[in-house]
C-alpha cells in the first residue's frame, strides 16, 4: 500500500478568513459580531472542512460530476443509503499572518431601499484575516496499490483550483491561490516506508516531500472570472470622500474626536467590496422600479425572483430558496490612490450642528472626518456565478448597472457618508467616462424594449 503525503501552501489575495459566531464574547461589547474561528490556542484557524468543502465543489465542475472517486459520496438507493469515505482526507491546517499584523476588522450596514440611508439595527462588523496570510493544509492520498490514478487525478486537480475561503465572496473576500504543492511517498511494503509511517508523526513526517507545484508541466492557475464589462471602471473623487471604520480617533485636550476613514492593511484609505454592491445594488432596484414596479423587488433581504436577487444574491426565502442565493457580481476592495499609484491622503474636516432655534452653532455638537479629497478608485466587478454552467449575466440587468455606474460618474448618486453635505461625488476618468457615453444611450434603448415587454406579460396586453 503506498500513502501519498501533500502539503499544501495558500495565500490569501484579500481579506477573508472562516467566522465563528458562535465563539463571540458575550461579556465585551468591542467583540465583532462575527469573529474568526479560532483553534485551541486562540490563533486564528482555517478549519480543514472549509478547504475540503471548496476542494470537492471545484472537483465536481471540472470533472463533470465524477468528484466521488476522490472525495466519496452518499447516494441514497430506493431501500437504503450508500456512503463511500473520501480517499482524500485533510489532516489539518495551520495559519500564519504576515510578520507584524494583526487581523482586520470591517464593519458594514445595509441600506434602506425606500430613504437610500443606513438601514436601522443591520450595523455588523467582521473580523478577518489580512491578505498576505499564509494557511497550510496537510493531505493524506491512500491510493491502489500499484494505481497511481487517483494520485494523478489529484495532481492535476490542483493548479487550477480556485481557493475561496470563509463567506462574503461577492465582495472579494476569501481570495486565495495555492502557491505550492509538496508530494511524499510511503510505500508500506518496504521497510523504509514502515520505518517513516511509525516513528514520525504530524507536519515531520511530510517532510522531504518533492515539489509538484509550480513545476514545468503545469499551468499557471486563472483564479478569476471574466469582468462584467472587461475592465476595471476608475473614478476621481470630486469634493471629499469618507467612508467611515466605525472607530473615532481620539483628538486629546481641547480637540474634538475624528471619525476614522476606513484603511486597508497597508494603511491605505479604502472602498470596500460591501460599499460598492450595496450602493450598486440599491441603485438597480430603485432604477428598475422606477420604471416599472414590479421589475424589482424592495425588501433587504430580497425576493429571490427578480433580476437584482438573480445578480447581487439574497437571503433565504421561504417557497423561493430555503438557503439563499450567494451573489454571482464580486466587487473587490478599492484603495484610494494618487495618480502616481502612491495612497492618497487625508485631511480633517471639523462640522457642527446647527441649533434649530437661535440659528447658530449648536453646543457640543462639534465633530470631525477624515477624508480624502484627491484620488481615484478602480471598481472590479467580476462575474462569478456559482453553477459554472449557469446562463450569462441577463442583459436587463447589465443594462441597469450601467445606468447605476452612469449615475455614479454624472454625480446624480454618491458614495460613502455625508453624501446630503458635499461629501462622496465621483466623476469617471477619461476612459471610463467616453466608455459609459457610449454604452448608456443603447443601453437606455435596450432597457425600455424589454420592460415595455415585460410590461405587456404582466398586463397580458
Amino acid at each position: 500500500m503506498k500513502i501519498h503525503l501533500y502539503q499544501l501552501t495558500l495565500v490569501l489575495d484579500t481579506p477573508g478568513g472562516v467566522s465563528a459566531p458562535e465563539s463571540r464574547r458575550t461579556d465585551s461589547a468591542h467583540a465583532p459580531a462575527l469573529p474568526l474561528a479560532r483553534d485551541a490556542a486562540g490563533r486564528p484557524h482555517v478549519p480543514a472542512t472549509s478547504l475540503a468543502g471548496s476542494l470537492r465543489a471545484h472537483a465536481e465542475k471540472t470533472t463533470g460530476g465524477e468528484a466521488a472517486r476522490l472525495f466519496g459520496e452518499l447516494r441514497r438507493e430506493p431501500d437504503h443509503t450508500v456512503a463511500t469515505a473520501s480517499p482524500v482526507r485533510i489532516l489539518g491546517t495551520r495559519t500564519h499572518l504576515p510578520e507584524d499584523t494583526d487581523t482586520l476588522r470591517r464593519t458594514s450596514t445595509a441600506i434602506d431601499r425606500d430613504r437610500g440611508a443606513a438601514a436601522p439595527a443591520t450595523l455588523r462588523e467582521r473580523e478577518c484575516l489580512p491578505p498576505g496570510t499564509t494557511v497550510t493544509a496537510w493531505l493524506r492520498l491512500d491510493d491502489a496499490p500499484g494505481s497511481g490514478l487517483l494520485a494523478a487525478e489529484l495532481e492535476a486537480l490542483l493548479p487550477s483550483w480556485p481557493v475561496r475561503i470563509g463567506g462574503a465572496q461577492s465582495t472579494g473576500h476569501g481570495r486565495a491561490r495555492l502557491t505550492r504543492v509538496t508530494r511524499r511517498v510511503l510505500d508500506l511494503a518496504t521497510p523504509q516506508g514502515r520505518r517513516a509511517w511509525l516513528t514520525r508523526g504530524g507536519p515531520a513526517l511530510f517532510e522531504g516531500g518533492q515539489v509538484v507545484f509550480p513545476g514545468p508541466v503545469h499551468p499557471a492557475p486563472q483564479h478569476d472570472a471574466p469582468l462584467v464589462f472587461g475592465a476595471p471602471f476608475s473614478f476621481a473623487i470630486n469634493d471629499a470622500l469618507h467612508i467611515g471604520s466605525g472607530c473615532r480617533i481620539e483628538g486629546g485636550h481641547h480637540a474634538t474626536d475624528r471619525n476614522e476613514h476606513l484603511r486597508d492593511h497597508l494603511g491605505r484609505p479604502l472602498v470596500p467590496g460591501t460599499t460598492w454592491k450595496g450602493l450598486l445594488r440599491s441603485r438597480c432596484a430603485f432604477i428598475l422600479r422606477s420604471l416599472a414596479e414590479h421589475a424589482a423587488c424592495a425588501t433587504l433581504t430580497g425576493c429571490g425572483a427578480c433580476p437584482v436577487c438573480a445578480a447581487f444574491g439574497h437571503s433565504a426565502v421561504p417557497g423561493v430558496s430555503e438557503g439563499g442565493l450567494r451573489g454571482r457580481l464580486v466587487f473587490l476592495d478599492s484603495p484610494v490612490l494618487q495618480p502616481d499609484g502612491t495612497p492618497a491622503e487625508t485631511v480633517s474636516r471639523d462640522h457642527v450642528a446647527l441649533d434649530r432655534f437661535t440659528g447658530g452653532a449648536a453646543a457640543g455638537l462639534l465633530f470631525t472626518d477624515e477624508v480624502v479629497e484627491r484620488g481615484q478608485v478602480a471598481l472590479t466587478i467580476f462575474d462569478e456565478p456559482s453553477d459554472p454552467h449557469a446562463d450569462p449575466l441577463d442583459p436587463l440587468l447589465r443594462d441597469v448597472l450601467l445606468l447605476a455606474l452612469y449615475d455614479l460618474h454624472t454625480g446624480a448618486l454618491g458614495i460613502g457618508g455625508r453624501t446630503t453635505r458635499g461629501y462622496g461625488t465621483l466623476n469617471g476618468t477619461a476612459d471610463t467616462a467616453a466608455f459609459l457615453e457610449q454604452e448608456v444611450p443603447t443601453a437606455r434603448e435596450r432597457l425600455g424594449q424589454a420592460l415595455s415587454a415585460l410590461s405587456e406579460e404582466v398586463t397580458g396586453g
